[in-house]
């Protein structure tokens, strides 16, 4: 049973919006979260490290999509 409808279910005036890489600045030298913001490249500079420094299927917490194989 397929829904039928006469109006489109799409909105074609939908905009496309920026989605935001805020994060907190990671303290690599301490091993600590620190507690200023990092937004941009930055976080995503960061966010690939993390996951080029983790461990694949080690950390339950993380899905199988995350982290590196080595």
């Amino acid at each position: 049973m397929i829904p039928e409808s006469e109006t489109p279910i799409l909105n074609e005036d939908m905009e496309e919006t920026p989605q935001p890489s805020l994060t907190y600045k990671l303290d690599l030298a301490n091993g600590r979260i620190g507690a200023v913001d990092v937004d941009g490249l930055e976080a995503v500079k960061q966010v690939v490290f993390k996951i080029l420094s983790t461990s694949r299927f080690e950390h339950l917490i993380y899905s199988g999509d995350y982290g590196n194989e080595a």
